[in-house]
């Protein structure tokens, strides 16, 4: 009996052994396969532990509405967007603990897209890995374990990954090493984006955006209801403000009912919500201009997120803001690359870009104004153009020549003669008849106001001419604004 004993205790601690030899190596080998690896994850933890005021989750219609770059233009915060394509609800829990790990965001924001009938378009392979790919650990395995029974078949593979990509060693060349180790190798940054995915506009007209009143009521199913009460109780316990929100896309009578009843519940939980899906016009959103029936382009994004951004300062949600000074570089940087987007030759808003010149750094204005009669110009008009650090009033002293030069929402010379200034290399003339960069003038100048905006480069302009008899510039006459005017706010998304 005791030799029983003796080679039983053997032979289950050799295979013990065998166990943890086959699960070490396991987790060794498993880094080295990841040959298209998500790090989007990565370069979120490297960044400074505890520096980020927000983290925004949800599907690509987080990726492409929340622009980091224009947060920190318009606030001072610091933030990064954690989503993914298609990301399902469920996985977006764990991608908040994930975040938790590193991060004491003060918000985080959540698009709620894929709790919505439409969100079935986008379901398709991967869509779980690659959120799950954004994880470490035992996050990482909890999101795959835990994937829907639909997805039951995958959860072993995506939690233990090498099974799923162990035969990428076909496409490893073995006879480089280094290669092979680079598919280990966290993606150190730099951080540039911040998880913003940018789509330029390509169609700057206005097309029409249909919503709808709610046709029937909906409920949410209990397994919905428990994972909006999971994420509330995480975000609690850890001190964290969660607000969900709708991004603008192409709304249908289905993902309407089905909102309408997410908000309900939302409200019951005492839980804040922003719907710009139901109220694009209240940030002045408009499809075609600003994003496809999907998703948002960089003027879009730059809406929502300013929009966001007030929601946040005027709720006091945000209190322990830090100032990182490796932070402010890379922010500046992302909000630069904003506002390169923004500052186009057919960007003919000119509320908006005077209020860009205003908010963001590394931004120029050149101001040509010749005396008239009399001026159309409205008190919105003048309080925008005092904005940007303007002295002159123009509804008063319509009668005299100005001219100016405003760096950073600050004016740096301004006279009621023409002058001549360098900026970062280049040289603007100002003379009656117009604006010179380096020797070229850079509109056709025929207007008496002339405003050239432009961003660290007067290179990159966009000059825009206003005749102020008649408060109007013929190239700008889109459907809704030939003065250049954001259409009316109305409605509430709150």
């Amino acid at each position: 009996m005791k030799t029983f004993l003796k080679n039983l205790f053997r032979i289950a601690g050799k295979t013990a052994l065998a166990g943890c030899l086959t699960v070490g190596v396991w987790r060794f080998l498993t880094p080295y396969f990841r040959i298209d690896h998500n790090d989007t994850g990565d370069l979120f933890r490297t960044l400074p532990e505890d520096s980020l005021d927000v983290v925004v989750v949800g599907s690509s219609h987080a990726q492409y509405a929340f622009d980091p770059g224009v947060l920190y233009a318009e606030t001072g915060l610091y933030s990064y967007v954690m989503g993914s394509m298609c990301q399902p609800p469920e996985t977006s829990y764990y991608m908040m603990e994930e975040i938790l790990k590193t991060q004491s965001p003060e918000v985080i924001i959540m698009d709620v897209f894929t709790f919505l009938p439409q969100s079935q378009v986008c379901y398709g392979e991967g869509m779980y890995y690659t959120a799950i790919d954004m994880m470490t650990g035992e996050t990482r395995v909890q999101a795959a374990l835990n994937m829907p029974d639909s997805e039951a078949e995958k959860r072993l593979p995506y939690a233990y990954d090498l099974i799923m990509n162990h035969n990428n060693w076909r496409v490893m060349d073995f006879s480089d090493p280094d290669s092979i180790l680079d598919n280990a190798e966290l993606n150190q940054g730099p951080v540039t984006t911040f998880g913003f995915v940018r789509q330029e506009p390509t169609d700057i007209r206005t097309g029409s955006y249909d919503t709808y009143a709610v046709s029937r009521q909906v409920e949410l199913s209990q397994e919905e209801k428990d994972l909006l009460d999971r994420m509330i109780t995480l975000c609690e316990e850890n001190d964290v403000h969660l607000l969900f929100i709708k991004t603008p896309y192409k709304i249908s009578q289905e993902d309407t009912d089905k909102l309408a009843a997410l908000w309900a519940y939302l409200e019951e939980k005492g839980q804040d919500y922003v719907d710009y899906a139901n109220h694009p016009e209240a940030i002045g959103w408009h499809l075609l201009m600003d994003g496809d029936i999907w998703h948002n382009n960089s003027w879009g994004a730059e809406k929502v997120t300013r929009g966001l951004g007030e929601y946040i300062l005027e709720n006091g949600l945000v209190q322990n803001h830090q100032d990182n000074e490796e932070l402010e570089q890379q922010y500046a940087q992302a909000s630069l690359t904003s506002a390169y987007s923004l500052i186009v030759p057919y960007n003919l808003d000119v509320q908006r870009l005077l209020h860009i010149a205003a908010a963001y750094q590394n931004t120029a204005v050149a101001v040509r104004y010749t005396a008239r009669e009399g001026t159309m110009l409205t008190e919105e008009d003048q309080e925008a153009l005092a904005s940007i650090g303007l002295s002159k009033d123009f509804l008063q002293d319509y009668d005299t020549d100005y001219y100016a030069f405003v760096v950073n929402g600050q004016p740096v010379q301004e006279s009621s003669e023409p002058f001549q200034i360098t900026y970062n290399g280049s040289v603007l003339e100002f003379t009656e008849d117009g604006i010179l960069i380096d020797g070229a003038y850079s509109s056709s100048h025929t207007d008496n106001m002339e405003l050239i905006f432009m961003t660290d480069t007067a290179s990159h302009t966009d000059p825009i001419g206003i005749d102020t008899m008649l408060r109007l510039w013929p190239s700008a006459c889109w459907e809704w604004a030939c003065n250049g005017h954001a259409p009316s706010v109305t409605g509430d998304p709150y």
